[in-house]
C-alpha cells in the first residue's frame, strides 16, 4: 500500500442532493495525489509526493524520481519519494546516497541508459533495504533501454505506444504486473521507474 501526496485547494465536505449526499474530497489535487498513490507500486516505495509538496518542507530527507505524466493531464508532475526527516536528510550517509542517485538520473536524462543501469544496480546492494526494489526496478528499466540501442519514440517523461515493448520487458524481468486504464491497456503513468 502506497501514499500519494499533493499539495493544493480543494473541496472537502458533504456533496450531493437532498435526496443522495455523501461526505467526499474533489479536486485536481486529490486527483494527482491519488495518481502518485497508484505510482507507488510502479516505483516500488512507499511515498511519492508531488514537487509542491517536496518544495514545502525541503528540509526532509527526499530523493527526485523525476517527472511523470498522470493520466488524465498533459503537463508533467514533479515527483520525489521521502526517505527520512531532516536529521536523517543532513546526514552524511544520505548526502552520499543522494550524490550517487542524482548522478544515475543526469545519465538517464543524457540517454546513457547503460551508465544509469550501473549505478542503479549498486545502489541496489548499498541502499537500505526498504528501498532496494525501487533499484532494482530502475536497473531494469535502463537495461531495457540499453538493449534497445535506439529506444525511438523517447522522453524523459515516458514512452509512447509504440514503445510498450520495452514497459513489458522491464516488468517480465522483474516479475509484476502493471495497472491498466479500461481504455487502451495503457498504464495510469507514463512513465518510467526512476526519472
Amino acid at each position: 500500500m502506497g501514499l500519494g501526496l499533493d499539495l493544493g485547494a480543494c473541496s472537502v465536505g458533504n456533496m450531493g442532493s437532498i435526496r443522495r449526499f455523501d461526505y467526499s474530497i474533489v479536486g485536481d489535487i486529490v486527483n494527482i495525489a491519488s495518481r502518485l498513490d497508484g505510482a507507488c507500486k510502479m516505483f516500488n516505495t512507499d511515498i511519492i509526493a508531488s514537487g509542491a509538496v517536496r518544495d514545502a518542507a525541503p528540509e526532509f530527507a527526499w530523493l527526485e524520481l523525476g517527472e511523470v505524466i498522470v493520466l488524465g493531464r498533459s503537463t508533467p508532475t514533479s515527483i520525489a519519494t521521502l526517505i527520512g526527516d531532516a536529521d536523517y536528510g543532513r546526514g552524511a550517509e544520505f548526502m552520499e546516497w543522494r550524490q550517487a542517485h542524482e548522478a544515475m538520473l543526469l545519465h538517464y536524462a543524457g540517454m546513457r541508459f547503460d551508465q544509469a543501469a550501473k549505478i542503479a544496480s549498486d545502489l541496489a546492494k548499498t541502499a537500505p533495504s526498504k528501498m532496494r526494489a525501487l533499484y532494482i526496478g530502475m536497473e531494469a528499466r535502463f537495461s531495457a533501454l540499453g538493449e534497445a540501442r535506439s529506444p525511438g519514440p523517447w522522453s524523459r517523461y515516458g514512452f509512447s505506444v509504440r514503445s510498450r515493448r520495452l514497459r513489458a520487458h522491464s516488468r517480465q524481468k522483474q516479475g509484476r504486473n502493471c495497472r491498466r486504464n479500461q481504455k487502451g491497456g495503457e498504464a495510469d503513468l507514463q512513465t518510467h521507474r526512476g526519472a
